[in-house]
């Protein structure tokens, strides 16, 4: 008797399939995907030496995971990318990516938006601003939480007094 192989999950899929299967049941892992997956993967191609231009193509997705990663060698005689062209070339994708989800968020429109104006000269700046955002909000939950509690012994210190 023959034993089949059992097939993982683990199938690496293309970006536009990964944001058309799953912008609708899970858009916050898109979001995340296309955010801060899309732009680490980016700079992780780009600092193994790959001289080509960033293709929507290359671009591939774990269907279980959302980890992006960019396959190919992308070794080109073309000249030199910049890292500004890597930018335009995020946004570019990232922005093809929003117009296929069925809602738009606003976040990651304004972020776009941002790259696309010029903003963001490396894709460090680009992960730099999302990290910021993320850690701006943290920084407002800790001051609204040490504000609450400086209340709180305030009126138990009043009630204490009388």
């Amino acid at each position: 008797m023959k034993h089949k192989k059992m097939e993982t999950s683990n199938k690496m899929i293309s970006i536009d399939e990964y944001v058309s299967r799953y912008s609708t049941s899970r858009p916050t892992d898109v979001a995340d995907m296309l955010l801060r997956g899309l732009p680490e993967a980016i700079a992780l191609w780009r600092s193994e030496q790959h001289d080509a231009p960033l293709e929507k193509n290359l671009i591939m997705v774990d269907d279980e995971t959302g980890i992006v990663t960019i396959a190919g060698n992308g070794k080109t005689n073309a000249t030199s990318v910049s890292e500004a062209d890597d930018v335009k070339a995020y946004s570019e994708i990232a922005n093809e990516m929003l117009q296929l989800m069925p809602h738009t968020i606003n976040r990651m429109a304004r972020h776009i938006h941002d790259c696309r104006s010029g903003k963001y000269a490396t894709m460090g700046d680009v992960m730099l601003a999302v990290e910021k955002r993320r850690s701006s909000t943290l920084y407002i939950f800790i001051i609204a939480v040490i504000a609450l509690l400086i209340a709180l012994l305030a009126l138990l210190n009043h009630h204490a007094i009388e």
